[in-house]
């Protein structure tokens, strides 16, 4: 190798020493200084950013938001928006959601010990899995529900003729347990009531058209007044009652 290729291949390396002086090598200098900047984090939106804070935020486009195991308890959300929300897992006990939009929303797993959802939208929304204890569920529209397997024994029902029953049309209620309940006047209008625990609910005047109640327990229920019009029977056959009188 003469020497010129030699001050080349210097060149070319890590770094060329001339007496006292260092010459660098700029790439790696400049890769190293690219891997020591951190990125900064986007900032929360200020809704967000509030809520987790205060827990006082009525009103607040939550829309979308990642809730996940979020500690809410005792959290106030009267009329916020929280459409396709991530709540799964979160502790909402003692929560206030009067009004809120949780259409869409993803409430597995929840805690929503005594919470109130009165008149709320959870058109929709996720809810399997859930046990409650006192959940106010007054007005509220459920249409279209998951709660396949929720225990909603202990759930607070007003249901009576004037309304305030929540509305379950269309909701996935298999394997849910609703023992004890007083259903009446309530809206399962095609829900999926498969092998559900029904033992000694009250059913008068409650609308199961369409519903499938395919082995289902009803162990001690009355359905006399219900109006079972095209419902799918716990062995399997399709019921007439409540057709003729269109109810």
């Amino acid at each position: 190798m003469t020497a010129r290729h030699g001050w080349l291949l210097l060149l070319l390396g890590g770094g060329l020493t001339l007496g006292s002086c260092s010459v660098l090598n700029l790439g790696s200098a400049q890769q190293s200084l690219q891997e020591g900047v951190q990125p900064v984090p986007p900032a929360e939106p200020p809704d967000l950013a509030k809520l987790r804070q205060t827990k006082e935020c009525p009103g607040c486009n939550l829309a979308g938001a990642n809730l996940a195991e979020a500690d809410l308890g005792g959290a106030d959300l009267t009329g916020a928006n929280l459409k396709d929300a991530n709540l799964q897992g979160a502790s909402l006990e003692y929560a206030v959601l009067e009004g809120a939009n949780l259409q869409g929303a993803n409430l597995r797993g929840a805690n929503l010990f005594e919470a109130d959802l009165c008149n709320a939208n959870l058109r929709g929304a996720d809810l399997r899995d859930l046990t409650v204890w006192r959940l106010n569920l007054c007005d509220a529209d459920l249409t279209a529900a998951n709660l396949s397997g929720a225990n909603l024994s202990n759930l607070r029902l007003q249901t009576t003729p004037q309304g305030n029953a929540p509305t379950l049309a269309k909701a996935n209620l298999s394997q849910a347990n609703l023992s004890g309940l007083n259903l009446s006047y309530l809206n399962l209008q095609g829900a999926n009531l498969t092998g559900a625990n029904l033992k000694a609910v009250k059913t008068d005047k409650t609308n199961l058209r369409g519903a499938n109640l395919k082995d289902a327990q009803l162990g001690g229920v009355n359905l006399a007044q219900a109006d079972l019009c095209e419902a799918v029977l716990a062995d399997g056959s399709v019921s007439q009652q409540g057709c003729q009188t269109g109810q």
